[in-house]
């Protein structure tokens, strides 16, 4: 399919206010039901082969949070922080932080450049900023990043809500929102006594929420194509609780520029097929009016092939 691209940021919808995205704000309205919120945020440095910092941070309201970092070849470090009280966000935009050491300035946004004095341990993530300090006791160091981000295309031109309206009533479990497809993060991280520096390297960013989690999930993306700049393909799949009862659905979306911007493979719009297997092997299939779409790992199979027999249910049987 033609999908014309130009650079990255091309101007659509980067001045796009952070505070009107879908979703973007805190959940919790002090229910007593269990809860949880997560957050994802990857940057990805070039390289041969790049290499990719994901920060992920979590809440349960009862219970406390965590905080983790995967970093090069898949290490992964984390720190939980248990007393919930000193996490703190805004119910309006995106806007989180979490402390795990008592001090002055524990809850609310902090001073980027006086952070790091008053925190031993904890992470501010706001839509412009994302910082932390993860203490590693076994190696005697810590984790530590800092940078700013440039958001060049959230989810949909204008931004919407990734599953429709109906996300916004609680029908759904769990919720899932892209905040940004596609931007441009500068700054470091600080990674088991390297220093890595960058400069609009390529950003994405999601979240989740609800009472419950999918028993069965895959979820693909990718928005550092070495030879399409500002290109972002997203594909998920779950089986969720839609009410009383599960459902099997799965999205795919696509970011760019040129004369199709955004493209969109939708439970209701668009048949969408799929196979995975626990590990190593998936292949995954959108067709919404003149638009096919083929994703596969490890062989793609060409066009004129039906690359996916779907199962009954769409899952690799254990």
């Amino acid at each position: 399919m033609a999908f014309p691209l130009t650079a990255a940021c091309s101007g659509q919808n980067n001045s796009t206010d952070w505070g009107s995205l879908p979703h973007a704000g805190y959940h919790w309205d002090g229910c007593a039901e269990p809860f949880f919120e997560g957050w994802y945020s990857r940057v990805t440095l070039p390289g041969d082969p790049p290499i990719s910092f994901a920060f992920m941070y979590a809440i349960d309201p009862k219970r406390g949070g965590m905080a983790q970092v995967l970093g090069p070849e898949e290490e992964l470090h984390w720190r939980t922080f248990p007393n919930p009280r000193r996490f703190w966000a805004s119910s309006t935009h995106l806007a989180l932080g979490h402390s795990g050491i008592p001090g002055p300035g524990c809850r609310g946004l902090q001073d980027p450049f006086t952070f790091f004095q008053r925190t031993a341990s904890g992470y501010q993530y706001t839509a412009r900023l994302n910082q932390g300090i993860l203490p590693d006791p076994v190696r005697g160091e810590a984790i530590r990043w800092l940078y700013r981000i440039q958001l060049c295309s959230a989810y949909g031109i204008p931004p919407r809500a990734t599953m429709g309206a109906w996300s916004y009533l609680p029908i759904f479990e769990p919720g899932w929102q892209i905040l940004m497809s596609h931007g441009l993060a500068s700054g470091w991280v600080e990674w088991r006594g390297r220093r890595f520096e960058f400069e609009q390297a390529p950003a994405y960013a999601e979240k989740n929420w609800g009472q419950s989690f999918p028993r069965r999930w895959f979820w693909i993306q990718c928005n550092a194509f070495p030879n399409h700049s500002g290109l972002s393909l997203t594909c998920a799949g779950a089986e969720r609780q839609v009410l009383t009862r599960p459902e099997e659905v799965a999205l795919i979306s696509l970011h760019g520029g040129g004369s199709q911007p955004f493209l969109e493979w939708r439970p209701g719009q668009a048949r969408l097929t799929w196979q995975v297997d626990p590990w190593g092997s998936w292949q995954v299939r959108g067709v919404v009016q003149e638009f096919h779409l083929w994703i596969g790992w490890p062989d793609l199979p060409s066009p004129g092939m039906d690359p996916v027999k779907p199962r009954e249910p769409p899952w690799p049987h254990t």
